[in-house]
């Protein structure tokens, strides 16, 4: 070999090294990159969690998100109902992975509701992208969320993100429900995006197309509710530190609030009695008032008479040692309402006496507890008033 080819072959190893060695370096930063932001929307969930965020097929070709917030009406954007004129043929989907027909439809559509400055325009200054899904049956199996409510979440305020959405702009990897973590950033009418309260979400994780419609959720009062809708991003590629933006749906609750409650007659106070304040029942989605309590035991509280855990006696607390049985049903008019209390050994069988006859005297067959008592023989003078045996 010439000294010209050991140059030759010098050189063309050098470059073979520098190609290794870009391609190498390329691979690490890309590594690197999904170790720090695994997927823009997160990890998936393999449908374990978050069961009540379900996926939305619009004419079988494009996906949404949307989550319950009642057994029969899903929340979701504006632009996955109707988008520039077109109003979409929607099929709701459940399961880790929609895509092919693989997931589970939940439920048929009912009817559908965008917000009333809707106007199929995301760039439309006013325009609140916001709407509800009625759907055609209640759907029990999986769980529904509340609508947060005031006060409204603050910058800072750490949520969770939950959607169907691709992990990136180029990837085709739409369909699968995932989760991530982020942040609110910033929030209310925010310059330049119109007259509209929104949020903006992002790190670690930020949202994509496909979680167009599904939630962003913080906590109150010891629960994840739906703080946030995803309705858009503005940078050319979908990015994991930002560019979330969120209708807020605290200030829209009265008209989400309007449509279910003209719907179902529910309000979206409460799924729960636990949603509700000490003393107040969770009813038709409303916290009211626990009218329930026992009439009757306050009756007695009043005349200083309260009912034992033994629902058999009366208990006077003057003297807790005086235990008074009930009678039974055929010997009141009613055991359960007691207008006052009864005053042993004055001769007038009242309340839940079962005798009177005037004294305190025992083994008279009327005990000074007025109860009639078994006596051997009874010739009707025992001064009872009653001829009874017992």
């Amino acid at each position: 070999m010439t000294a010209i080819q050991d140059v030759d072959a010098v050189l063309f190893s050098n470059k073979i090294m520098k190609k290794l060695l870009s391609i190498t370096l390329t691979l690490l930063s890309i590594y690197l990159s999904a170790v720090e932001f695994p997927i823009v929307n997160g990890t998936e969930t393999g449908y374990k969690e978050w069961k009540g965020v379900v996926g939305l097929w619009l004419d079988d070709t494009y996906i949404c998100t949307a989550t319950l917030i009642h057994p029969k009406v899903l929340l979701t954007a504006g632009h996955c109902i109707t988008e520039n004129g077109e109003t979409w043929n929607i099929t709701v989907m459940s399961g880790s992975n929609i895509t092919g027909w693989e997931g589970s439809i939940v439920a048929n559509v009912a009817d559908t509701k965008t917000h009333p400055t809707w106007n199929g325009n995301i760039n439309e200054s006013t325009a609140i992208d916001l709407a509800l899904i009625k759907l055609d049956r209640d759907v029990t199996n999986i769980e529904s969320y509340k609508i947060r409510n005031y006060p409204e979440s603050s910058i800072g305020d750490v949520g969770v993100v939950v959607g169907y959405g691709i992990t990136a702009s180029d990837n085709d990897d739409t369909g699968i429900h995932r989760k991530g973590t982020a942040k609110i950033l910033q929030k209310g009418i925010l310059s330049g995006l119109g007259n509209r309260y929104l949020l903006e979400v992002g790190s670690p994780s930020s949202t994509c197309s496909g979680d167009s419609g599904g939630p962003f959720f913080t906590m109150q009062n010891n629960q994840y509710v739906v703080t946030g809708v995803t309705s858009f991003g503005i940078k050319s590629s979908c990015v994991p530190d930002e560019d979330g933006f969120e209708m807020q749906v605290v200030k829209y609750r009265s008209w989400i609030n309007s449509v279910v409650k003209d719907w179902t007659g529910d309000g979206i106070d409460c799924l729960k009695n636990s949603d509700c304040s000490d003393e107040m029942l969770c009813s038709n989605g409303e916290c009211i008032v626990n009218t329930e309590n026992d009439n009757d035991a306050d009756e007695l509280d009043d005349e200083d008479i309260t009912i034992t855990t033994d629902k058999d006696e009366i208990v006077d607390e003057d003297d807790p040692g005086h235990v008074i049985p009930y009678p039974t049903d055929n010997e009141t008019n009613d055991k359960d309402i007691i207008e006052s209390d009864p005053v042993c050994g004055n001769g007038v069988v009242e309340g839940f006496e079962q005798c009177d006859d005037g004294n305190m005297i025992p083994e008279d067959g009327c005990s000074p507890l007025c109860k009639g008592e078994y006596l051997e023989e009874d010739d009707g003078n025992s001064g009872c008033g009653c001829n009874l045996i017992f």
